[in-house]
C-alpha cells in the first residue's frame, strides 16, 4: 500500500501528496472588490484560482475559513477596516497556503458639500411652477428663460403633469424648460405632481449643480441647500397632497439647523404648496407651526412657491397673518400650466393677477432683493424692493 504523506495543514484543508508526486498547489487573486475608502457597508468580491475546477474557502476579518463561491457579497458590515481573504483548493484538497487577501475601509458619511461658490456681486434668479403637461404649452415662458439674462432658475414644483414619470419628463419638461435653461443653472422642488420621486430624481441626476435627490430617489420627501451671489437657498419638498402641503419633522430639524449655520445674512426658502393662499387653492395652515418655530426666528427673508395657478405676493407674514417683522411670500405659479381665479384677497395680500403666465424676476443683493414679475403673455406686472431681516 502506498503510504500517504501529510506535508501542512491550512485552514482546516489538508495540503497532501503521494511520495514522488508534487502537489499542485493553487495560486488565488482577487479580480475586484470595493474601493480602498468608502461609505457603503456593503462588499462584493471576484476573484480566481490557477488551474481547473478549483473551489474556494473565504475569511472575512479573521473569521474561520468556509467554502464561498464567485462573486462573494457581505452585507451590512460595521465602519471600520476589514479584511477579506480567499483561498484555492483544487481537486486533491490542496489549498493555496498564501490566500489572496485585501483590505478596506467603511467611512461613516461623508457631510454634504458645501454649496458651490457664488458668483462675484449679485446675482439674478428667475422663478415660477406649474409648468407644462400634455395640454398646455410653456412656450411663452420658454422664450422669455432664454431671453432674459439669469444666474439661475428655481421651478417651484409641478415641472409637468401628471405623475412624474421618466415618460413625462422627457415628453413635457426637457423640450420645454429642459431646453432653456442649462440644467447646471436649474434648482427644482418637487411638487405633488412629481408623486413618482424616481422620474424627477432620475431627470435630474447628474445633469443639475448640486444633488437635488440627496436622500435617494425613492424617498417620499427631498431637501437641499445652494448658493448664488450673497444668498443662501432651501429646497423643500410639501409632499404630494392636491390640496395642501406641509413638511415633515426630519425637514423641520434640517432646516433650523442648516439656517443657524448660515454663513449669509439674506436667506430664501421655497416648497410647492403655500402657507397662505386664496383662489383654486386654499392656504397650508399645517405649515403655521414651522413658520412660528423655524422661519421667524432663524430669519429667514422670503417665500416662493406654486400650486395656485396665478400670481399672489403677500406682505411680510408671520406664522398667521400680517406681521411687520415677519417674512415677505410670493406665489408665482405661472410657468405655463394654466391659469386659474385669485379669489378674495385673503389679509395680508398685496397683489394678485391671474392674467399673465411669467416669471419671478429676483435682483439679489447682500442685504436684499428687487423683484419683478416679468410677464410672458398679457400685460400684468408687479415690482417692488425688500431688505433682508
Amino acid at each position: 500500500m502506498r503510504k500517504l504523506v501529510l506535508l501542512l495543514t491550512v485552514f482546516g484543508v489538508a495540503l497532501l501528496a503521494l511520495p514522488g508526486v508534487a502537489a499542485a498547489v493553487p495560486e488565488t487573486s482577487i479580480d475586484s472588490g470595493p474601493p480602498a475608502l468608502t461609505t457603503s457597508t456593503t462588499a462584493t468580491f471576484t476573484f480566481h484560482s490557477s488551474g481547473r475546477r478549483h473551489t474556494f474557502r473565504c475569511s472575512l476579518d479573521g473569521a474561520v475559513f468556509a467554502a464561498c463561491t464567485t462573486p462573494k457579497t457581505y452585507t451590512g458590515l460595521a465602519v471600520g477596516q476589514h479584511t477579506f481573504r480567499v483561498s484555492g483548493v483544487n481537486r486533491k484538497a490542496v489549498a493555496d497556503p498564501t490566500p489572496a487577501s485585501y483590505t478596506w475601509t467603511i467611512q461613516a458619511d461623508a457631510p454634504p458639500p458645501p454649496p458651490p461658490p457664488p458668483p462675484p456681486g449679485g446675482a439674478v434668479v428667475l422663478a415660477a411652477g406649474d409648468i407644462q403637461n400634455p395640454v398646455a404649452t410653456c412656450a411663452a415662458t420658454t422664450q422669455l428663460l432664454r431671453d432674459t439674462p439669469h444666474d439661475a432658475v428655481i421651478a417651484i414644483g409641478d415641472l409637468q403633469y401628471e405623475a412624474g414619470s421618466a415618460a413625462n419628463f422627457a415628453s413635457f419638461f426637457r423640450p420645454c424648460w429642459g431646453a432653456a435653461a442649462p440644467y447646471a443653472k436649474l434648482f427644482p422642488a418637487p411638487g405633488n405632481h412629481e408623486s413618482t420621486k424616481g422620474g424627477y430624481c432620475g431627470e435630474m441626476s447628474g445633469r443639475t449643480a448640486v444633488d437635488v435627490c440627496p436622500i435617494g430617489p425613492d424617498s417620499a420627501r427631498q431637501r437641499y441647500e445652494w448658493r448664488v451671489g450673497d444668498w443662501t437657498f432651501y429646497s423643500l419638498d410639501s409632499g404630494t397632497s392636491d390640496s395642501t402641503g406641509d413638511l415633515t419633522a426630519a425637514d423641520k430639524a434640517w432646516l433650523d439647523q442648516r439656517l443657524a449655520a448660515s454663513a449669509t445674512r439674506c436667506q430664501g426658502i421655497y416648497w410647492h404648496h403655500p402657507r397662505f393662499a386664496a383662489g383654486d387653492h386654499g392656504p397650508s395652515t399645517a405649515l403655521a407651526d414651522d413658520w412660528a418655530d423655524v422661519f421667524m426666528p432663524r430669519r429667514v427673508d422670503l417665500v416662493l412657491n406654486g400650486h395656485n395657478h396665478n400670481y399672489q405676493r403677500f406682505a411680510r407674514m408671520g406664522p398667521n397673518g400680517p406681521d411687520p417683522n415677519g417674512i415677505r411670500q410670493i406665489i408665482a405659479g405661472t410657468g405655463g400650466r394654466d391659469l386659474r381665479t385669485v379669489g378674495t384677497a385673503p389679509a395680508g395680500r398685496e397683489a394678485a393677477s391671474s392674467a399673465s403666465f411669467g416669471l419671478l424676476r429676483l435682483d439679489l443683493r447682500a442685504d436684499g432683493y428687487d423683484w419683478r414679475f416679468l410677464p410672458a403673455t398679457g400685460a400684468f406686472t408687479d415690482s417692488g424692493s425688500e431688505t433682508c431681516r
